[in-house]
């Protein structure tokens, strides 16, 4: 029986992995026959802070379990310290892994360092392993364009729900890699927080909340990064988290 991944008015139709699959969306039916062709693809998501852009990948991710009819725990597949992501690159296959921004609780450039390390290893592993990759940052400018010339999409999220979508062209004899890729546009996108399974984000917003504490005390624990740090940076990352509970308490309604 056909699984429809959403309730299409225009169908596209894909036979994957013994299911077939119907969907509305241009950019799902592509990142699928990638992985159906045994790639990887890579999703760059873009946007500013707090609108909705760790929503969209955990929705990517939630289709790609529901077409295998497996269990989705977002908690199992989400790192805010992109080098944990290489260290379980070895057994995944056909998984969502989501590298999410940290940087209100990490150091900005220790993060984008590690984060450029963990796309590498990603984009090697692109020919032989089946997963899909989903990187999260506000501005794609501060991805070095060696790695990004790999993305295969880009999603800019434009409020919560709402997106529109990119698939990165590849010119493979360009002279320049300023030339190297070229954005298409897909999709304009709108998706309700009811296309989640009850439980899905509230898991992943408990979740979240943990790990970033987690990293902001491992971070203030460690003498040598706290001596970087001046009083006021302290102070900031230690009352953080007090200061922002209110408004995530009000997204998190939405």
């Amino acid at each position: 029986m056909p699984i429809a991944l959403e309730k299409p008015s225009l169908m596209y139709e894909l036979d994957l992995w013994g299911r077939h699959l119907i969907t509305p969306h241009t950019f799902i039916y592509q990142i699928f026959k990638k992985m159906k062709n045994g790639y990887s693809p890579i999703v760059g998501i873009c946007g500013c802070q707090r609108i909705g852009k760790s929503f969209v990948a955990i929705w990517l991710a939630y289709l790609l379990y529901k077409i295998q009819d497996k269990p989705f725990d977002p908690t199992k597949n989400t790192y805010y310290e992109p080098e944990k992501a290489i260290m379980d690159l070895g057994e995944k296959n056909r998984e969502a892994i989501i590298i999410d921004e940290a940087g209100d609780v990490m150091d900005y450039q220790e993060w984008y360092k590690q984060a450029h390390r963990a796309l590498r290893s990603m984009i090697n592993t692109q020919a032989y392993k089946n997963n899909l990759y989903i990187f999260i940052s506000p501005f794609t400018a501060q991805i070095d364009k060696s790695i990004r010339i790999h993305w295969d999409f880009l999603i800019r999220v434009k409020a919560r729900g709402n997106f529109l979508v990119w698939k990165y062209a590849k010119k493979y004899d360009a002279d320049k890699i300023d030339e190297a890729t070229y954005k298409v546009f897909l999709d304009n996108v709108g998706i309700k927080m009811s296309v989640l399974p009850k439980g899905i984000w509230k898991n992943y917003r408990e979740f979240s909340e943990k790990e970033k504490e987690k990293i902001r005390i491992s971070r203030l624990e460690n003498k040598k990064e706290t001596d970087k740090l001046t009083t006021k940076e302290a102070f900031d990352l230690t009352t953080s988290i007090e200061r922002e509970k209110p408004i995530r308490e009000e997204l998190w309604k939405l």
